[in-house]
């Protein structure tokens, strides 16, 4: 019998059932073949919740054993091809077998949403042994996630002439390789002309602000080289895993939107068989989808719409109709303190970020306060003036898409989003991490 989970939240996303059961299911068997044990696991109000205990097995694991980093971080990378080319492969069928077989692989692939957090915490605890605070904070930025090049190419569009040909057909091909980054996990989102166009009426000098985070990348580039330059050769392979990591955490996530994308037919068939809409079917676990199309009793969706569940020891248990069971109050506070994720000054009017619903009412300017970011969260990010969120490392979304925009971020303040309220007027101090 395992210790009694000490929950910590890694993730904010308003995860789909269809996914959750997939991960939970992995967790206690896929999981287990890779480190040798099964994870606990928890979603409630949104959050994604590991147990501490089997985080800390994994990390003592890795760090006795850092071969197996390596090891892990191929396992990831390989994953994550193999979901794509399965999407592709099966995406367009409409057949019940193209959809079984589907699934066992997004199932292995949600393996890859565990591994990155022992793999993070490993690796930065390695390279905190041999760089100081600001050393550190010049390497802990990712390449290039998809996320930071759909933003850079939303400005280079917005600095053409709209009634240029150029401009409609830039326009098209934007849509066409980014509309999946506003995915969330398997739920359909996507950008259109449209919402492109609405996201570009709000952006001001767009060629100042792509110089801008075009210079911003190239001085993290350069931060990071004259910090790895000076390191021993055994500390750069930490410091290039590390890296790795960085931008994995992001991948393994966007593979999944992707994959939504391709597999569009497969599932609106499915759905279609049972008389379900595409997100009414998300609603349910494939195992019970399967026992559906085999002639079993019709579920109903409307009771699913939200719930929140945990599996400990192999049990699961799910709780249909809420998010969740009442949170504790928090007392106001005049001052929070935080993780400096991105550095810089600034002041604005809160405005809290718990689902895709808020985003509407964003203003430019406003200071974004969430649990924690998701790529669906982007078109917000890019207008505040600055970012807060309770939970997350250097690692997290918020970090990392925060430091490529040039905007104050600071990250893992544990109880902002319950403590603060729309509209209140705050200062972001993340030169010394507080608000």
């Amino acid at each position: 019998m395992k210790q009694k989970p000490e929950w910590i939240a890694k993730a904010h996303l308003n995860y789909e059932y269809f996914t959750y059961a997939a991960a939970a299911s992995a967790f206690q068997k896929e999981l287990k073949a890779i480190v040798g044990f099964p994870f606990n696991y928890r979603y409630e109000h949104l959050d994604g919740y590991y147990d501490q205990h089997d985080l800390e097995r994994h990390v003592r694991q890795l760090i006795a054993h850092p071969q197996k980093i390596q090891q892990q971080i191929l396992f990831i990378k390989k994953q994550i091809r193999t979901l794509l080319a399965a999407s592709k492969r099966f995406g367009g069928k409409k057949s019940e077998q193209a959809f079984g077989a589907w699934y066992q692989v997004l199932r292995a692939h949600t393996t890859s949403f565990a591994l990155v957090f022992g793999l993070e915490i490993a690796l930065e605890r390695m390279v905190r042994m041999f760089l100081d605070d600001w050393n550190f904070y010049k390497i802990a930025f990712a390449r290039a996630t998809a996320t930071v090049k759909e933003q850079r190419s939303l400005l280079a569009l917005a600095s053409l002439p709209r009634s240029s040909a150029r401009f409609k057909r830039n326009l098209a091909r934007h849509v066409k390789e980014y509309s999946w980054t506003a995915h969330k996990l398997l739920t359909m989102n996507p950008f259109t002309e449209k919402s492109i166009l609405e996201r570009m009426r709000g952006i001001a000098k767009p060629e100042e602000r792509l110089r801008a985070l075009e210079e911003s990348r190239r001085a993290l580039e350069r931060g990071y080289s004259q910090t790895v330059r000076k390191l021993a050769r055994s500390q750069q392979k930490i410091v290039a895993q590390y890296r790795e990591i960085l931008y994995l955490r992001t991948e393994r996530a966007d593979a999944v939107g992707k994959s939504a994308a391709l597999a569009k037919p497969l599932f609106e068939h499915i759905a279609r068989k049972l008389g379900y809409t595409r997100e009414e079917l998300l609603r349910f676990s494939y195992l019970e989808i399967h026992a559906m199309l085999s002639g079993g009793k019709r579920l109903d969706p409307k009771p699913r719409e939200k719930y929140y569940s945990w599996i400990v020891d192999g049990k699961l248990s799910v709780h249909w109709g809420s998010w969740g069971r009442p949170k504790p109050s928090q007392k106001r506070v005049e001052k929070l303190s935080g993780v400096v994720a991105s550095k810089g000054i600034a002041c604005g009017n809160v405005k809290i970020i718990n689902d895709i619903p808020d985003l509407a009412t964003f203003k430019r300017g406003n200071v974004l306060v969430a649990r924690y970011t998701n790529p669906n969260m982007v078109v917000a990010m890019e207008q505040a003036s600055a970012i807060v969120t309770d939970i997350g490392g250097m690692t997290s979304h918020a970090a990392i898409v925060s430091r490529e925009l040039g905007v104050p971020c600071i990250i893992n303040t544990k109880i902002a989003t319950q403590v603060f309220k729309d509209g209140d007027r705050v200062e972001v101090d993340a030169e010394k991490g507080v608000v």
